[in-house]
């Protein structure tokens, strides 16, 4: 994933997954690792709450920091705000917004060095979107050779449950006569 947001060709991923499998969190760890290649520190706008499309807009000029004069054209705005930058955008859970994804459009033809990182549970069938598909861990199959502490899936759920309960033990308990 990073070295296709380092690409200089391509300026608009979809990360891409079930819901609740973490889509945020990886879109949040990357971001944390390419923060000192954009001039300006990344925008993160969570998208989750919004009932309508037409709180989108708004949304993003909140997170940008962008405020309407009297009279102004908000997406105009935003836009010419975008225009100079070189940062990144991170729109989190886009899945129930996809009709508005004519505003990725507009920012990416408007901003040539904005980048765009989208979570989402469906794509935004957009031309220039590059996906990213963000697959559930591995678990062990009923014919699994290895011991189940070697999978993914098994060593976070034991990380889970050690925070939650210290004295947690994956060891089955024997039981005392």
């Amino acid at each position: 994933m990073l070295d296709l947001l380092q690409d200089p060709a391509v300026r608009f991923v979809t990360i891409l997954g079930l819901g609740g499998i973490g889509k945020t969190r990886f879109a949040l760890e990357v971001i944390s690792q390419l923060e000192e290649q954009f001039q300006q520190p990344f925008v993160f706008v969570p998208l989750s709450a919004l009932n309508t499309g037409d709180e989108l807009l708004p949304a993003l000029a909140e997170s940008l920091g962008v405020r309407l004069l009297p009279g102004g054209n908000l997406k105009q705005a935003v836009l010419d705000h975008l225009s100079s930058q070189q940062t990144l955008i991170v729109f989190d859970n886009f899945e129930h917004l996809l009709d508005e994804s004519i505003l990725i459009r507009n920012i990416l033809a408007a901003a040539p060095q904005v980048k765009v990182l989208v979570t989402s549970r469906e794509k935004l069938r957009l031309e220039d979107e590059t996906l990213f598909y963000l697959h559930g861990l591995e678990l062990p199959g009923e014919d699994s050779e290895q011991p189940v502490e070697a999978y993914d899936a098994v060593q976070l759920f034991l990380q889970r449950a050690r925070q939650a309960r210290p004295d947690f033990s994956s060891a089955p308990k024997t039981h005392r006569p």
